[in-house]
């Protein structure tokens, strides 16, 4: 039987095993993969790709690189539309890993025929289960279900390499080789731009080593042509990066992304950091985090770097070169260079911030170096031979079982993540027909907020109803792509809904200053208060139409843009500021107009606070107010918070300063923030508030104060109350600690030993009980914080107070009176319960709900427990707005136009044909300035589209010649070049000269210096030299030893990470030790360049190169 038809059979048998594999995973059922369109309505998506902006989006917004779906997931998908969506997704996930499949299995193929050597490398049954390795590794098992579109680029990754391996029979022209790896590249689309670059990065690295066997210009010839078969993203791309947010700022950081890359977890293939933060994606959370999975893959590794220190892998200098590189680019953070390879991933390398997209660099040469075991071990042919097998047999039975367990995730049935579902409940689309016929003219709000889609039916992480409509819509989801204040005035907006402090008339009618009209309430959610907002809309009075699970409530059909007079009502605070105005001081919410400003303001506010955020989170996301950005450590991202133009509201310490080691209101603690748990709160006078750590480490948790100074004889003792459990809690001051029993609910002194002391802490032990500190003090030498709000407005005439986006309970705030002024007090209770007001404390003295009092110039404290507090000068009402309609008539006077859609700088107004100036209204909403004397109806135009088009266009031309030209030159050229002599095969088969070798095995010490610091270098030189000692002991250039060490070290670091796995408070993978046998392997591993540098054992020379 021919070759040939040996390698089709194992394709057509590798095919049939994915198609199996890939039908059994929640069959019937659906799951959120990459984008919910793509089965729900491809046609609708992709018509929508072809433009950059899109008014339907939230608040009207750039699609993020949806051009990228046009080919070729999109293109499938529209293709297979007429079948049920699960059978579609499954037959997409079936091309993702066939192609994979194969096309590792004929780089393996064409390495067997370029090695140059009658001896066989491998065995076909160790080549399929190696490409089957691949196709199923742990990097396809995390993504395949839920973001397959990043798989499809790895799986293209051998395919980009193969034509480069040239077969040995035959010369071929170098154009031929390198017009079918760009056919690849063109294959791959661009989903994710980062993602594509690093699945031509194997390639690249083979290219540029055996560069020596290729005509110069290979590699210029091979750039361009992915240059130009990538031309059709890379447009529409810097379009996107012209006039798109900052939001890398705002998802996942560099300190999250590069979290888990520690040796030992690269070399296993666990790069995906989604596994080890959330269980959606089922296996690879099991990969992450189960022992039995990480010491099988631990010892797939073992095998793979084992296998590369045998002399038969054929190119072995090439797949250890690649193994180092990519075990450099994937740990370089966890280096010396750390910090800065961090702050570039977080900086001008945001877009490649995500280094697990590299994975393929490390995954290609292990699994090279695995199939190498084909020619070691052996497996039976028959039963017979089974029963009466010798080592080598039950040695290869033992590795093949291990393979066949470390993708038991996939034929197992579990790469499906969670929340499969059967199909989209018709009152969804219902509810979307509906909208499409009455709210075409205002935008429609989705609520509650969540930061993916998961319902209690399924999960399908976009709305379900983003496929389904035709008519603007918004809702605050996990990264919405408009403006930071933008997203802070969907955050006010959100609290004003659900806050049983506004007037639910008027919380539903403020949503019109985001051109809000209609709220759509969905009850499917595994969150959310939806109850709560249904009954509130129905005290308003508006009308709600049910479909099923969604209540459709009908504020103001018309609700759009706004014309106002030239200059607003100005406000110093944030976007989340407007709603809750709106709500709270206009008689009709929709007709305030706001600027927001950082001084000068006719109305001051409390917002924004110095917080940081958990941007991976919609609700109880920000962190309580901080009075440095210290205190917010917790947040690695370099941009704490959303920014804002209003002047940043924070705490201020006085008589000393107030820390804490971790607090229940920091923004990552667990089960979200719980603003009323602060370190403020252990010092602020008030018994209904208390500090706690964050949930879940109570023990060994301090609270500190440092006071400026004491009194002769006040602080010789300390003064402490709890609240939860009773506790041990040990003190220290003056360098001496001492244990004392607290029980809750009684204020106890402590004598300082040796006092006076100006500092002190209490750490916490374990209790039954959380414990909580509700006043914390040194006697004598008070240190308190205060929220103070920055005195910048000389001419402000209201004061607003809240405490809606972050639940105190103690509404405390320190502002400044510019000049003395008469103020009336407004809260919650003087419109509900006038009777019975809530307590108000000015200046230490209690004042009446509905009182006007007198400010003097200067500083003013005032304390509540109500929600929110309004201090209004007597006569301001601000300025109004009327709705837009046809501005067809001219004015005497300049106007603004509201457009309330987001802000972004590619915007442009017209009045007619007349272009408007813009500028900023609200909560981040794009507004044009019209002239006075000029009308026309207001539109509006987005000047990047014609740009993105232009250069969609001419790539997909310049995609399509490019390819075509690559299809006649690989057709030309099949069958042309002549045979070589049997001579020749050497001199023609890819290799690396001794100069070339000994800066390799240089580099591959650099690379662990920075992926491991000292210890890493330490570590590797250690193995590097303990394997040179084998080789010239043993006499043998091929050592059993050396490769013995290799595999048994990177097996020692498996043992020792799945005996501590993630999310083990002493997790393995931060050990130096387990770290350091990963690199003792590789140090191992380069060792096996000594004999090929052309010396014996004994240090002689031999003759010829090495033929890797």
């Amino acid at each position: 039987m021919s070759s040939q038809t040996t390698a089709r059979r194992v394709h057509l048998i590798g095919w049939l095993c994915c198609a199996f594999i890939v039908f059994l995973q929640s069959p019937g059922k659906t799951v959120a993969d990459t984008k919910h369109d793509l089965v729900a309505n491809p046609a609708r998506f992709l018509g929508g790709a072809l433009h950059a902006w899109t008014d339907t989006f939230p608040l009207g917004q750039l699609q993020n690189q949806a051009y990228g779906y046009l080919f070729p997931q999109g293109l499938f998908f529209l293709l297979t539309d007429p079948l049920p969506d699960w059978i579609a997704q499954r037959l997409w996930w079936l091309i993702v890993v066939g192609v994979g499949f194969s096309g590792f299995f004929t780089l393996l193929n064409r390495l067997g025929r370029s090695k140059g050597q009658s001896k066989e490398w491998s065995s076909t049954a160790f080549m399929v289960l190696a490409a089957m390795l691949y196709a199923f590794s742990p990097r396809t098992i995390s993504t395949l279900g839920a973001i397959s579109s990043e798989t499809w680029t790895v799986m293209l990754a051998p395919w980009v390499t193969v034509p480069f391996v040239q077969p040995i029979t035959r010369v071929g022209p170098a154009f031929r080789a390198v017009a079918a790896s760009v056919l690849a590249v063109a294959a791959m689309g661009a989903v994710n731009a980062t993602a594509t670059l690093a699945a031509c990065v194997p390639a690249g690295l083979y290219l540029l080593s055996t560069l020596r066997q290729r005509p110069w210009y290979t590699l210029p010839a091979w750039v361009t042509g992915c240059a130009l078969v990538s031309a059709w993203w890379v447009g529409p791309l810097l379009v996107l990066g012209r006039y798109a947010p900052p939001f890398t700022d705002f998802i996942e950081n560099a300190w999250v992304t590069t979290r888990w890359l520690n040796p030992t977890e690269i070399l296993r293939g666990t790069t995906s950091w989604t596994p080890f933060v959330d269980t959606e994606r089922t296996a690879g959370f099991q990969l992450a985090t189960e022992p039995t999975f990480i010491l099988i893959t631990g010892a797939v590794a073992a095998l793979g770097v084992a296998g590369l220190a045998l002399r038969r892998t054929p190119q072995r200098g090439v797949w250890v070169i690649m193994l180092c590189t990519g075990v450099l680019i994937l740990g370089a953070a966890h280096g010396p260079l750390g910090d800065d390879v961090r702050a570039f991933l977080d900086g001008p390398g945001a877009a490649l911030r995500n280094v697990h997209k590299f994975d393929p660099v490390v995954r290609i040469p292990l699994l090279v170096g695995l199939a190498t075991w084909g020619s070691v071990v052996r497996l039976p042919q028959t039963w017979a031979e089974t029963a009466r097998s010798g080592r080598r047999q039950a040695a290869g039975v033992l590795v093949v079982l291990v393979l066949v367990c470390s993708v038991a995730p996939a034929w197992s049935g579990r790469l499906a993540p969670k929340g499969a579902y059967g199909q989209v409940p018709g009152y969804w689309q219902e509810a979307a027909d509906w909208l499409n016929s009455n709210a075409a003219d205002t935008r429609t709000l989705i609520v509650p907020g969540a930061q993916f889609a998961r319902q209690s039916w399924g999960w399908t992480r976009d709305e379900p109803l983003q496929p389904l409509l035709s008519v603007p819509w918004v809702v605050r989801d996990a990264i919405p792509l408009v403006e930071p204040e933008a997203i802070r005035g969907l955050d006010g907006l959100m609290a004003t809904l659900a806050s049983d402090a506004v007037d639910p008339k008027a919380a539903f009618e403020s949503a019109a200053q985001f051109g809000v009209g209609v709220v759509a309430i969905r009850h499917d959610l595994t969150s959310g208060d939806a109850k709560r907002l249904s009954s509130r809309a129905r005290e308003a009075g508006f009308p709600i139409h049910t479909f099923g699970e969604v209540d459709i409530v009908e504020v103001d059909r018309h609700a759009g843009m706004r014309v106002s007079p030239d200059r607003p009502t100005r406000v110093a605070g944030g976007g989340e500021s407007v709603a809750m105005l709106a709500a709270l001081t206009q008689q009709h919410p929709a007709e305030a107009t706001y600027q927001l400003t950082n001084a000068d303001a006719e109305v001051v506010t409390d917002t924004p606070q110095l917080t940081a955020r958990n941007y991976g989170a919609v609700s109880a996301a920000a962190s309580a107010a901080l009075a440095d950005l210290d205190e917010g450590s917790d947040v690695h991202n370099p941009v704490k918070d959303y920014p804002s133009v209003g002047p940043l509201t924070s705490v201020a310490q006085h008589g000393g300063r107030v820390t804490v080691s971790s607090s229940a209101a920091d923004a990552t603690s667990f089960g979200g923030v719980q603003s009323r748990r602060s370190a403020s709160a252990a010092v602020d006078g008030d018994l209904t508030t208390s500090w706690y750590p964050t949930p879940g480490t109570q023990e060994g948790q301090w609270i500190d104060i440092d006071a400026d100074s004491t009194e002769a004889d006040g602080a010789k003792e300390i003064e402490v109350r709890t609240t939860g459990g009773s506790v041990a809690a040990t003190f220290t001051a003056n360098g001496k600690s001492w244990s004392e029993w607290l029980q809750p609910q009684r204020t106890m002194r402590f004598t300082i030993p040796d006092g006076p002391a100006t500092q002190v802490r209490l750490t916490l032990g374990e209790s039954r009980h959380p414990v909580g500190i509700t006043e914390f003090r040194l006697v004598g030498a008070p240190v308190t914080r205060e929220i103070t709000v920055p005195n910048t407005s000389p001419n402000a005439r209201q004061f607003f107070f809240q405490q809606l986006t972050s639940r105190t309970d103690l509404l405390a705030r320190t502002f400044t009176a510019p000049r003395p002024m008469d103020v009336r007090i407004d809260a919650p209770t003087c419109r509900t319960s006038p009777a019975t007001p809530m307590r108000i404390i000015l200046d230490g003295d209690a004042v009446e709900c509905g009182e006007t009092v007198h400010l003097d110039e200067g500083e003013h404290t005032i304390r509540t427990h109500a929600q929110w507090l309004l201090l209004t000068e007597p006569g301001f009402t601000g300025v109004t707005s009327t709705a837009l309609g046809n501005a067809s008539a001219a004015a005497d006077q300049n106007r603004l136009v509201n457009t309330m859609r987001a802000h972004n700088p590619g915007l442009e107004g017209y009045a007619g044909e007349t272009r408007l100036e813009g500028t900023v209204l609200g909560a981040g909403m794009q507004a044009f300035t019209l002239p006075a004397g000029v009308s026309g109806d207001v539109h509006l135009r987005f000047s990047g589209d014609t740009p993105y088009r232009i250069s969609l266009l001419v790539g997909c031309i310049l995609w399509a010649i490019t390819c075509l030209g690559c299809l006649i030159v690989v057709a030309q050229t099949r069958t042309g070049g002549r045979r070589l002599a049997t001579a020749e095969v050497a001199e023609c088969s890819p290799g690396i000269g001794r100069c070339a070798l000994v800066g390799a095995v240089a580099g591959g010490l650099l690379s662990m210096w920075i992926a491991g610091s000292w210890s890493g270098l330490a570590a590797g030189a250690l193995g590097l030299a303990l394997g040179i000692g084998l080789s010239r002991v043993t006499g043998q250039t091929d050592s059993r030893s050396v490769t013995a060490f290799t595999g048994g070290s990177m097996g020692i670091a498996a043992l020792w990470l799945a005996h501590a796995p993630w999310p083990n408070a002493h997790y393995a993978g931060d050990q130096p030790f387990v770290s350091g046998a990963c690199f003792l392997a590789l140090g191992f591993l380069l060792s096996t360049f000594y004999s090929a540098m052309g010396f014996r054992a004994a240090g002689k020379q031999t003759p010829g190169s090495w033929l890797p």
